[in-house]
């Protein structure tokens, strides 16, 4: 009997739920820590942990001088501000000092995020950032961030701390959403839209 059929058909059924399951860490990019002149943490999920990567880096003396950048308003109790002001308050809430934050409350993307803080870095004649955001968004914000700044500002990213399990994220709801919306955004900033979040 020639199994010859079979074991081609198991092969690349265990292959394309490999590729499934990493389609989510090709997302994901880390770069070793290193000194910078700035931290510039940019919102996008209303969530504390890129704030409190952000303070995480700054206490560990990575960089003296955290911008935040994120324009899209959002429902913070009754009122509805920019994302901006909410990281700003989680920042003083887990000990940043005031007098290390700029803000920039203008961005509706990530692209916003980058041309938006490029005057301010470079009124602190930055030469070196460390960019924080989620894990899923962090190889494509670092490309638009590099597109944007370099060669005279450089760019490393750390994403987030984030559930070290990334390989499951197909049976998250949540997580499918971002990562599908992820590729999406992809698809949009090679096409030339930089209106993409």
């Amino acid at each position: 009997m020639n199994n010859k059929p079979a074991r081609i058909l198991i092969f690349v059924g265990a292959l394309a739920i490999a590729l499934i399951f990493l389609s989510g860490q090709v997302l994901i990019e880390q770069d070793t820590t290193q000194l910078a002149d700035a931290i510039v943490v940019i919102g996008g999920d209303h969530k504390p942990e890129r704030m409190q990567r952000a303070v995480e880096l700054f206490r560990q003396g990575f960089a003296p001088i955290v911008v935040i950048s994120a324009g899209t308003r959002v429902l913070e109790g009754e009122e509805k501000i920019p994302e901006a002001e909410v990281m700003r308050r989680q920042a003083i809430n887990l000990g940043l000092p005031t007098n290390v934050i700029l803000v920039e409350d203008n961005s509706q993307s990530t692209y916003e995020n980058a041309k938006f803080t490029k005057p301010i870095l470079e009124q602190l004649a930055a030469q070196k950032v460390l960019l924080v955001t989620s894990a899923f968004h962090s190889r494509r914000a670092k490309r638009i961030f590099q597109d944007v700044l370099e060669p005279c500002i450089s760019v490393t990213v750390q994403p987030a701390q984030a559930d070290a399990w990334f390989a499951l994220w197909i049976f998250r709801p949540n997580d499918l959403y971002v990562l599908l919306y992820e590729y999406q955004n992809w698809v949009r900033y090679w096409l030339g839209q930089n209106s993409a979040n």
